[in-house]
């Protein structure tokens, strides 16, 4: 995406989100991070040339050994928009590794 590692880890993927960002993507991260539940979802985010990118976006609370949400590991993974379904219905545990991603 045209970021060295020392610009991104470590920080909030926040600033690769733009104008064509889908706000339900961004409101199942938000929510996620509000619940220290897992996500995944598909957003547009954007390169540091200013090009569109389509990211799926795995999120992932880690936890304490008092169970509290310390932070979140994320992964981020390039996918081909003309691949890809106009809508995708994710089922997922991710405690078991499973992952579930069809059609609507």
């Amino acid at each position: 995406m045209g970021f060295s590692a020392g610009e991104i880890l470590g920080k909030n993927c926040r600033f690769l989100q733009g104008p064509e960002s889908d706000t339900d993507a961004v409101g199942m991260l938000t929510n996620a991070v509000r619940t220290g539940t897992d996500v995944i979802t598909r957003i547009v985010n954007y390169k540091r040339d200013g090009s569109l990118v389509h990211n799926l976006v795995f999120m992932r609370p880690v936890q304490d050994s008092n169970k509290c949400c310390r932070f979140f590991v994320s992964f981020n993974c390039e996918v081909t928009a003309a691949a890809r379904p106009s809508k995708v219905v994710v089922a997922t545990n991710l405690s078991r590794g499973g992952c579930l991603a069809a059609p609507a």
